[in-house]
């Protein structure tokens, strides 16, 4: 029993893995194909440099360990006697390596110099229009 709820976890988050995914693709198609919805007041996070690295590392981030968990799930399919179970190489470089490429990405790129501080400097608001209502973040007057 405890095999098959690990399987069902680690199924679990292949399939929000895949959601996530699927939003940020949305996410992509609409910063595409509406970019007069840009705040001008970004532009300048969303053209440096490390902020186009952080998107890496968020990409790399994200097939790192959606592979780790695929291979969790091959693994722990054939149950705890398997010879996959067995291999040494396989769970260093599937396992730890994945989490460690994941983990140096993020500490290379991370998000706080990404955006460049400016957490410290935003507010949301909400607005009402034609189209319902609009959430945004906005930077603090200064």
């Amino acid at each position: 029993m405890g095999n098959n709820l690990m399987l069902v976890g680690l199924i679990f988050q292949i399939l929000t893995l895949g959601l996530f995914a699927v939003l940020c693709l949305e996410f992509i198609w609409r910063v595409k194909h509406y970019p007069n919805r840009k705040r001008a007041e970004f532009q300048y996070i969303r053209e440096s440099r490390r902020f186009q690295g952080f998107l890496v590392a968020a990409f790399i981030t994200f097939i790192t360990i959606f592979i780790r968990c695929v291979y969790r799930v091959v693994e722990l399919a054939g149950g705890w006697n398997n010879k996959l179970q067995r291999e040494e190489t396989p769970f260093i470089i599937l396992e730890s390596g994945m989490v460690s490429v994941a983990v140096f990405a993020f500490a290379l790129f991370h998000p706080g110099r990404a955006f460049d501080d400016s957490f410290g400097n935003l507010y949301s608001s909400v607005e009402k229009s034609s189209r319902g209502e609009d959430a945004e973040m906005k930077l603090m007057p200064q």
